[in-house]
Order: structure tokens, then sequence, then C-alpha cells
């Protein structure tokens, strides 16, 4: 996606590593800034590196045990479903054993965010595909 607006491979690889620090999100906004500025990127492409880092997001699942006595819906945010049924962007096999293991009985609703980066009609497919993994997950 960013090399297809120009994004030059120096400022994809100071993204990755600002993605990957443990920075606040305004502090990782500001550091893509820079490197934006330094590498002369256009504004489409700071904007969807802000994107990415937004969508992105870095989590231990292991932290969502503390806040699932006080959580009644979930958001199932996905991106793309691949054939053999799962999700590469999101670590669902482990979101979807600490739900069990927590005794989550709470809902979760599929939202796909693929459309940000594909202009297919698939989304409702996408979202069968998704309810699919989800259910074979909770059952293991």
């Amino acid at each position: 996606m960013l090399r297809g607006t120009g994004a030059p491979e120096g400022l994809i690889e100071a993204a990755q590593a600002i993605w990957l620090t443990d920075f606040p999100i305004p502090d990782k906004y500001a550091a893509l800034a820079d490197a934006v500025r330094r590498y002369e990127a256009n504004e489409v492409v700071g904007g969807q590196l802000n994107m990415v880092m937004t969508m992105f997001g870095r989590m231990p699942v292991k932290d969502l045990v503390e806040l699932l006595p006080y959580t009644r819906h979930i958001h199932g945010k996905f991106y793309e479903i691949t054939p053999e049924g799962y999700e590469p962007s999101i670590p669902y096999p482990e979101i979807m054993a600490v739900l069990k293991t927590s005794g989550y009985r709470g809902t979760i609703s599929a939202e796909w965010e693929g459309h940000a980066f594909t202009q297919e009609t698939i989304g409702f497919h996408q979202v069968q595909a998704w309810n699919a993994m989800c259910r074979r997950l909770l059952e293991n």
C-alpha cells in the first residue's frame, strides 16, 4: 500500500521501527511526521502512515485479562481472512484463547477494516470467513 503511493523504502523502514517502540501514540505520530519530512514524502503517505499506526496497535494479548471483567462488547476488527481461514494481522488464536479461559460471555462484532486497502466488494464474504474462523478458534 505505502509503496504504491510513493513511500521510499527508508521511510517504510523508519515507520516499522517507530511502530515497534513502546512510545505513546502521540509520540509515534511526531516521530512519523519527522520521518515523513526527512524522506520528503507527500501528505498522502504521511496520512496513511498515521492510519497504519492507529489501526495496527501493539498490546500483549495477556493484558486483556484485566479488562475483561468490565467488558460486555468487543469490536472484532480484522483486515483479511485468508483462504486458509486465518487473519494474518491480528493474533486471533491467542485472543480467542484468552476469551475462553477468562470466561468472557459478552458479544463480539465483526468489524472488517480491509475496505481501507481494497476496492473489491468482498466485505460480506470476509465477515462470513471471520465468523467461521472465530467459531473454529472458540471450539478448540
